[in-house]
């Protein structure tokens, strides 16, 4: 009797251990899941990021130009700081969208949508919304 006692309880350890595997393989195929579903917080974290970056990059494109004109009216005697807003504008034209003729200009890039200001002075400054 005493060796069917033991073949019984190895038969309910093999159930138990099936039972926990099963449950792990949910778990882990859940988690594969979901991150290859891209709703994850790293993933749109990193896609903030990434966002983030471009935006920084055609920022500091834009703020060179501006930089260039500005100097170079100086370059050429001008210490009024009177730029050619049409050609600046010609200049800008692949990067933002504007209809303004004087300072500041005001516009909206091209790439994101953000609504963009230029200063007199050559401050460029993007307004950016907070997302929750």
């Amino acid at each position: 009797m005493k060796k069917i006692n033991k073949f019984k309880e190895s038969k309910g350890i093999t159930l138990i251990t099936i039972v926990i595997t099963i449950v792990v393989l949910l778990i882990v195929s859940s988690i594969t899941i979901a991150t290859l579903s891209g709703n994850t917080d790293t993933v749109i974290t990193a896609k903030e990021a990434k966002d983030n970056v471009e935006l920084q990059s055609q920022t500091d494109e834009i703020q060179s130009i501006v930089t260039r004109f500005l100097s170079k009216s100086v370059q050429e005697g001008d210490f009024s700081g009177n730029v050619n807003i049409e050609e600046l504008k010609s200049e800008l034209s692949d990067l933002i969208e504007t209809n303004s003729t004087k300072f500041p200009i005001e516009g909206t890039l091209k790439n994101g949508g953000q609504k963009i200001t230029i200063t007199e002075e050559g401050k460029v400054t993007v307004e950016v919304e907070e997302k929750e």
